[in-house]
């Protein structure tokens, strides 16, 4: 699976959600400023930066801004869902480029994302910031573009932080996973990333937690654990030192 970093720390911003419908055997090229989200009914093929992709129905595409796309319709009328967008925020979580879910949950999904978008706009908005969300988390453990240009141990480790971000953690347990002492991989993360290794962890989960506070309505005590944080209380505040507001608070400001 091929995948690619995105801000989701804050919801997305819907520029357009609409239907497109192609003559099959066709091909249609673009360069857009913004993100770009498909649910195709079609099969065919997709170059993304000249590099190859198949399209099935019901999967989800998602393309970056200024990234160069070709679209080749099947031989039969090409119809899709789709959705230009923003991102923001100084989180960086990862996407697939494709994503082959089920096909009816997708084609289903879609619909209903296309006739929110038209009776209310901001159940889109959540509808998507959700979808990108499970995205994420249909990534392989701890995946990272190939492009990243990170130093291969600061990779490793930070696969290895994804893959137990709900488990306890230390940072002499990542340096020991990863065959190095803690103080060159602190080197190599601050050159890489500008953080130590713990800080990165605690980046991490309370990005989690900021999403599971706005977008779900996960207990605020399971969210702490599923982020790493066994007591409640612990958790609390670290979401208010890190967010500047108490879990209770972000969720209420974000309705849920």
């Amino acid at each position: 699976m091929q995948v690619q970093s995105i801000p989701l720390q804050n919801p997305p911003e819907i520029l357009t959600v609409a239907t497109g419908c192609h003559q099959g055997g066709t091909e249609n090229k673009y360069c857009h400023k913004f993100w770009t989200m498909h649910v195709p009914a079609w099969n065919g093929e997709l170059v993304l930066n000249q590099r190859s992709f198949a399209v099935v129905p019901g999967c989800l595409i998602l393309t970056p801004p200024h990234a160069q796309l070709t679209f080749a319709y099947g031989d039969e009328l090409s119809n899709h869902v789709f959705s230009h967008f923003n991102c923001s925020g100084n989180s960086s979580s990862t996407v697939p480029i494709i994503w082959e879910a089920s096909e009816c949950s997708l084609c289903a999904w879609s619909q209903r994302f296309l006739a929110a978008f038209a009776w209310q706009p901001q159940r889109a908005v959540s509808q998507l910031w959700d979808m990108l969300w499970q995205a994420s988390a249909a990534c392989p453990y701890g995946a990272l573009p190939e492009t990243d240009g990170l130093h291969p141990n600061v990779r490793r480790a930070m696969e290895y932080i994804e893959a137990h971000l709900a488990l306890p953690l230390s940072a002499s347990e990542i340096a020991d996973v990863i065959g190095i002492s803690v103080n060159h991989l602190n080197r190599l993360f601050r050159a890489d990333i500008q953080k130590t290794i713990w800080e990165h962890v605690v980046y991490r989960r309370m990005d989690q937690a900021f999403h599971l506070l706005c977008a779900t309505t996960t207990p605020i005590v399971e969210v702490g654990q599923s982020c790493g944080y066994d007591n409640i209380q612990h958790f609390n505040k670290s979401v208010r030192q890190y967010h500047g507001r108490s879990p209770r608070t972000i969720r209420a400001q974000h309705g849920r």
